[in-house]
């Protein structure tokens, strides 16, 4: 059987953090409105409303496939860059795991999972994350001991 379909965002900023203020955030579609968009290389999601919201971007040459990136660069492949409520890095680094992505025979994306660690442009406190949109987290069910 399969699991039906989230969409859902959760960040968690360590203290001192700039984009996400040390501050937790989770979002669903019961509170806040997400699209997607974008082709084999790059998966843009945007959160809330385009300036008041959050911007979560995501690139791979030549295309994102499931797996760790973890050597991400500002202007080469493959690069990650979240931002929202009027905070943007100049530079990022850090690492995401795509753990499940799905295009249509367009290459538009239709369901994006993955995980994330960001750190703005050099600074040690990270933004962590999971966005998940219109995809499968697996559900584990364990039996009483």
């Amino acid at each position: 059987m399969d699991a039906a379909a989230e969409t859902s965002l959760y960040m968690k900023s360590a203290y001192r953090e700039f984009i996400g203020q040390g501050q937790e955030y989770f979002y669903s579609p019961s509170n806040m409105t997400f699209s997607i968009q974008g082709s084999a290389g790059q998966v843009l999601i945007q959160v809330g409303v385009v300036y008041d919201g959050w911007t979560l971007d995501f690139r791979a040459s030549p295309s994102l496939t499931n797996g760790v990136y973890d050597k991400l660069a500002s202007v080469n492949s493959p690069y990650m860059s979240v931002t929202g409520e009027h905070r943007g890095c100049s530079d990022t680094t850090g690492s995401f795991d795509v753990k499940e992505i799905e295009f249509d025979t367009n290459n538009v994306p239709v369901s994006f999972w993955t995980t994330f660690e960001q750190r703005c442009d050099g600074e040690v406190p990270s933004l962590t994350g999971e966005i998940l949109y219109n995809a499968h987290r697996p559900v584990i069910l364990q039996a009483p001991r």
